[in-house]
């Protein structure tokens, strides 16, 4: 069961830069794999686990699942729907966080069957994209970074921004064994089922 659960970790994490109006695409220059930087650009929301999640589902053939998700995160987040030219998302995750509802997985899925944290103790998402799809939905893409791999990715986010608060909810399934985590594919489903969510306020 617990090789269910580190699909899902494959995760992380999240989002993308943005583009100029709701109907237009551009990039911007965050793109990459850089580090959430250590302190918070003016004009943008810090994350942290306090207004960040991060949580999975890894799952096996016959319907047995397990749930689990990542403690310690940090990054920052800028959105503007009027000018998508300004939004950006950096996010990193410390891998040593991650917890599961069974220790024995949890401890499984640090070893390097799964994401080997001692050698890969973080993984990231730099945004490098954000298109408006229609009314609060956006598409993000970036890049994300699990153990040694690098690939693009794009998540189907649901933007709302009031005042100083933002609010998004993401649900992707991410492909494990694009990022080598590889362990017993024909026993733990090779998809997992994320969700990513951010409360935040402007400090």
């Amino acid at each position: 069961m617990r090789l269910l659960t580190a699909l899902a970790l494959t995760t992380i994490v999240i989002f993308s830069g943005c583009d100029t109006a709701k109907d237009d695409t551009t990039k911007n220059d965050d793109g990459g794999n850089g580090a959430a930087p250590a302190t918070t650009p003016e004009g943008a929301y810090a994350l942290s686990q306090d207004n960040m999640s991060v949580t999975f589902v890894g799952e096996k053939p016959n319907g047995e699942s397990h749930r689990g998700r990542f403690e310690t995160l940090s990054g920052h987040m800028k959105f503007n729907a009027d000018n998508l030219d300004e939004c950006s998302v950096q996010v990193t995750i410390d891998m040593d966080s991650l917890w599961s509802d069974a220790q024995g997985l949890t401890n499984h899925l640090k070893q390097n069957d799964f994401f080997n944290v001692v050698e890969y103790p973080e993984s990231k998402f730099v945004s490098t994209q954000f298109t408006h799809v229609e009314e609060d939905t956006y598409n993000i893409l970036g890049n994300l970074t699990i153990r040694d791999v690098t690939k693009e990715v794009t998540f189907p986010a649901i933007i709302t921004q009031k005042d100083d608060a933002l609010n998004l909810t993401i649900e992707y399934s991410l492909k494990r064994t694009d990022f080598n985590v590889n362990f017993k594919p024909d026993q733990v489903n090779d998809m997992v089922p994320l969700k990513i969510a951010i409360n935040a306020k402007q400090e």
